[in-house]
């Protein structure tokens, strides 16, 4: 008989009724596909470029995406082995990671994270309905963008940096304060992302150079728009003043980080004079010398 189409059983003995019958390549013999014939595989969320196709564990030498179908079927081409019972897998070029995002046009990244330890971008136009984000893995195309939860009414993807660049139309930017951000590729599986510590604000202009709000040492509109959260502890400094641009009662140092002598911030110098304080302060105490305070001492005031 045909040696691959018909196949003659000798010396079976056993009953048979009702029994499935299978059949197995020979191992001397294994079946395999008419070399140099393209392989048409078929599914979803194979991304519009770069996948790679696994058939028994060897790779395709060529793997092309079918125009108009990209993300739904791949051509593996040049494939020479045996593939009987094996497995075949395509690993999504376009989704094999998930998206970042790196930057927000017009918002300026504080040196600053928010209190969830994420990245804060401070947006300096209150007026702003449009948004262009930048990073990476944002898909070839259909894109999502989501911000403050409520989604963006157009999205593009900028010709020549769809995968890295996309732009949100049609943001009502007055209700945004410590909005997160989040992309989602278009046609993308499930997992596909971007990481949650991602958040903009558009709230009132905080005092300080709208390129380094609150001079650097506190974040813009934390707690109430357009109000400074100066930064005080013990690896920022402690800073006050409606810009963060001065110690904090009691600190003195470039960096506002020494404690005046003589007890905590509320009552340097023993609460008996008054410290040497701010960023171009000794710390030196000033002792009260009057009949209504007395007649104060020594470095931190305690002697009469």
């Amino acid at each position: 008989r045909s040696p691959t189409t018909e196949l003659q059983c000798l010396g079976f003995t056993a009953a048979f009724s009702h029994s499935v019958v299978s059949v197995r390549p020979g191992v001397q013999d294994p079946w395999a596909y008419p070399m140099g014939i393209p392989i048409t595989i078929v599914g979803s969320w194979f991304g519009h470029y770069g996948a790679i196709v696994m058939i028994g564990g060897t790779p395709c030498p060529t793997v092309t995406h079918m125009p108009g179908n990209e993300t739904t079927r791949v051509v593996c081409a040049g494939f020479l082995g045996n593939f009987s019972l094996s497995d075949v897998w395509v690993v999504a070029g376009e989704y094999s990671a998930p998206p970042v995002i790196t930057a927000v046009s017009g918002c300026a990244q504080l040196s600053t994270t928010t209190t969830t330890g994420g990245i804060l971008f401070w947006c300096t136009s209150a007026n702003l309905t449009s948004l262009t984000i930048y990073g990476s893995n944002f898909g070839y195309s259909g894109a999502r963008i989501l911000v403050g939860g409520q989604p963006c009414l157009r999205v593009a993807h900028i010709p020549g940096n769809e995968t890295s660049a996309v732009v949100c139309l049609g943001l009502s930017s007055s209700a945004v304060q410590n909005a997160l951000v989040v992309v989602i590729p278009g046609e993308a599986p499930p997992y596909a992302i971007s990481d949650s510590n991602v958040t903009i604000s558009f709230a009132t202009s905080c005092p300080g150079d709208p390129q380094l709000p609150c001079s650097g040492h506190g974040v813009c509109g934390e707690e109430t728009p357009g109000v400074c959260l100066c930064s005080r502890n013990t690896v920022e400094g402690f800073w006050d003043g409606p810009s963060c641009a001065k110690c904090w009662p009691g600190y003195y140092g470039p960096n506002c980080l020494s404690l005046c002598p003589g007890g905590p911030p509320c009552r340097p110098c023993s609460g008996h004079g008054l410290c040497q304080g701010g960023l171009l302060g000794s710390g030196a105490c000033a002792c009260f010398q009057d009949p209504l305070q007395g007649f104060w001492s020594g470095p931190t005031c305690t002697d009469c």
